[in-house]
């Protein structure tokens, strides 16, 4: 009797953890599947509070020191949402970890295919240049590999300006003005506003 009590412990505590994990992963409430934006990205996208910023449903994909290959292994979250917009941010962790360029535009080029696939209108915002300058060069030839492959696939492409020390919290990760920029930047494209 002792050891079916342990089992069904531990099964419990395994579904448990199954659930957080997946709740972590998808940052989506399994009550409410559809949004009108998606958000994939880095920790820029985790720690942005997206229902509050802007004026439409948005589900937040985001996920802390994410490369673009494990944002696009996460796809399946946001086609499950069933948005009208994803905006993708990222690279900045491919940059830091020296994950070849060919290698991040391939799984950009992966996940635009997918939203496009879906029907979901894919918006890029390049990677932000953190206030440390330490890898300048690479954000800047990424970026440019990023705009060559949103010109040849018509994608809209918006940048977001945080060098300005008054927009970050620390020399990567934006603070609460960094965030209202980068909402401001997004209602044009999203096709979604703040009633007036």
């Amino acid at each position: 009797m002792r050891y079916i009590f342990l089992l069904s412990v531990a099964l419990n505590l395994y579904l448990a953890y199954f659930i957080a994990k997946r709740f972590y992963y998808s940052r989506v409430p399994p009550i409410l599947w559809k949004y009108d934006v998606a958000l994939i990205g880095d920790s820029h996208v985790y720690r942005g509070d997206w229902n509050k910023l802007l004026p439409c449903s948005s589900a937040n994909f985001g996920k802390g020191k994410d490369s673009l290959q494990g944002m696009y292994n996460r796809m399946a979250g946001v086609l499950n949402c069933q948005p009208k917009v994803c905006v993708i941010h990222g690279g900045i962790n491919d940059v830091i970890n020296n994950i070849p360029p060919d290698t991040t535009m391939k799984y950009y080029r992966l996940i635009i295919e997918r939203l496009r696939e879906a029907g979901i209108k894919p918006i890029i915002i390049p990677v932000m240049r953190p206030a440390y300058h330490k890898y300048d060069d690479k954000i800047e030839a990424l970026n440019n590999r990023i705009n060559s492959l949103a010109s040849e696939l018509g994608v809209s492409v918006r940048y977001v300006d945080i060098t300005n020390d008054d927009l970050q919290q620390d020399e990567l990760h934006l603070n609460g003005a960094g965030y209202q920029k980068w909402a401001m930047e997004l209602e044009d494209v999203l096709g979604c506003k703040r009633p007036a």
